[in-house]
């Protein structure tokens, strides 16, 4: 491993490095008993990395802050925490509420045509960034993604959803974008979007039983969506668990019918069938 002379990124490889070794000493004192289920014969699926979720993730919050009093406390655009005065709800802008109802039939255009109008209106609203940059991602527009994120992380550079999707974007450089999401998944232990770009990175290399915990923390932070229920069924699948596997390929194509999923459906179904089969 090369030496790190940043000392604040070598602070955190230090306390990255003890957690893990503090991790394997409790595994290797308490390993679950080896599953006796024979692996299937075809191979599992490969998870998916294109993500819908820091959008879905925003309007969330939104939606559920227009649902609440007004009088409680709310974070500003710099991660402050503001107090609001005022008896009305927060509203969130009728085009970010169309761009995203858009974005969850498929209608990549208009879902395009909305988030450009939010941000005509409102050149710093953070659902907007947030739901351009989804689109950009199912586009394959990497680079409009990417400026999305960029100026997300202008108004605040700490914002975990900006931080997980340029990860993802840019996955070269594996030691940095893992110190860099670890610290992200320490502050943010509940963001779906940063556990999910965890488990990708684990993915990648082959960790598949990291990985399966942070697409599990992914799917508990945000269970309603599609992509982290496949992927929570992947890491399953490759740690030769079928059944529970079988679980959340289920659960993924069902909530697939809600919204156009990043995984192709019929690979899961396939894959359904192939579990079904009792080995020979």
């Amino acid at each position: 491993m090369a030496a790190i002379t940043d000392p604040a990124i070598r602070a955190e490889a230090m306390r990255d490095a003890s957690e893990r070794a503090a991790r394997q000493v409790r595994a290797e004192g308490a390993a679950p008993p080896a599953t006796t289920t024979p692996v299937a014969q075809a191979p599992a699926p490969s998870p998916k990395t294109l993500r819908s979720a820091p959008t879905e993730q925003a309007i969330a919050h939104a939606n559920r802050n227009a649902s609440s009093p007004a009088l409680k406390t709310a974070i500003g655009d710099t991660g402050n925490v503001q107090f609001v005065r005022g008896a009305a709800s927060v509203q969130v802008a009728p085009a970010v509420q169309n761009g995203y109802a858009a974005l969850q039939s498929g209608d990549l255009a208009r879902a395009h045509q909305q988030y450009d109008l939010a941000l005509l209106q409102e050149p710093n609203n953070r659902d907007a960034l947030l739901g351009a940059a989804a689109v950009a991602l199912r586009e394959h527009d990497g680079r409009q993604a990417s400026d999305n994120y960029l100026r997300l992380l202008e108004l605040d550079p700490n914002d975990p959803d900006a931080l997980a999707g340029l990860a993802e974007l840019r996955p070269g450089d594996l030691q940095s974008n893992e110190i860099r999401l670890r610290g992200l998944a320490r502050q943010h232990p509940d963001s779906g979007p940063v556990q999910f770009a965890l488990g990708n990175l684990f993915a990648r290399q082959g960790r598949w039983p990291e990985a399966q915990q942070s697409y599990f923390r992914a799917f508990s932070a945000m269970p309603e969506n599609a992509d982290y229920a496949f992927n929570l069924g992947v890491g399953l699948d490759r740690m030769n668990q079928p059944r529970l596997a079988q679980t959340y390929y289920r659960r993924a194509l069902e909530l697939a019918q809600a919204s156009p999923p990043s995984f192709n459906i019929d690979t899961v179904r396939k894959r359904l069938q192939v579990l079904d089969t009792p080995p020979e």
